[in-house]
């Protein structure tokens, strides 16, 4: 768990800039999200060790296996769910267009700073149906992008991701899918950090 000094130092480390650190401060210092229920999604909390305070997911099938991934991260130092608002422009048909993003996490690694956002293979092909010239698939590197999304915060200092179930490892996603039951829904469950590394390590 960092101190504000040690986060200062490494957000600076990592190479954002002033306006990069003010917002993750601004996320640092946001009242945690209630999130919410979608479909056979299922909301809830973990209590982070890592982090010092419950962290809160929207979906059991991407958001929590990405967030069980940060936590068991030793390259993690912290990671913050829900980003303080961001304003992204890009062009189509030469028109500019605006539009508001929160990602899912905030991502402080021992050298950057990685801002990551979860979405399903479906969503993104849609999103691309309807924006190609926005949302794209790099068949080299083998993931989906949101070229306006990666180049405002490239210009805060900071990495954007997108992650879908085809960059989660299997394994690690069927055991986090299997130990969510022990996740309540609006509630801390009593430590199940063990349980879960335990599983996990196992």
């Amino acid at each position: 768990m960092l101190t504000e000094d040690s986060r200062l130092a490494a957000l600076k480390a990592a190479g954002l800039t002033q306006e990069g650190i003010q917002l993750y401060l601004d996320t640092v210092n946001a009242p945690s999200r209630n999130p919410d229920s979608r479909g056979i999604n299922v909301r809830g909390k973990y209590p982070s060790p890592k982090v010092g305070k419950a962290i809160a997911f929207e979906s059991r099938t991407i958001e929590l296996p990405m967030m069980l991934d940060l936590e068991f991260n030793d390259k993690v130092k912290e990671y913050l769910d829900q980003l303080a608002p961001v304003s992204v422009t890009w062009l189509h048909n030469g028109r500019r267009y605006t539009s508001t993003i929160r990602a899912d996490f905030l991502v402080l690694t021992t050298s950057e700073v990685v801002v990551n956002e979860g979405a399903t293979e479906a969503e993104m092909l849609e999103k691309s149906a309807k924006h190609p010239d926005r949302y794209v698939r790099l068949e080299k590197e083998g993931y989906w992008d949101d070229l306006a999304a990666s180049e405002r915060f490239k210009q805060l200092g900071m990495r954007y991701v997108i992650r879908t179930e085809r960059s989660l490892d299997y394994t690690f996603t069927r055991n986090a899918q299997f130990l969510s039951a022990y996740l309540q829904v609006d509630e801390i469950p009593p430590g199940p950090s063990r349980t879960l590394r335990e599983a996990l390590d196992s």
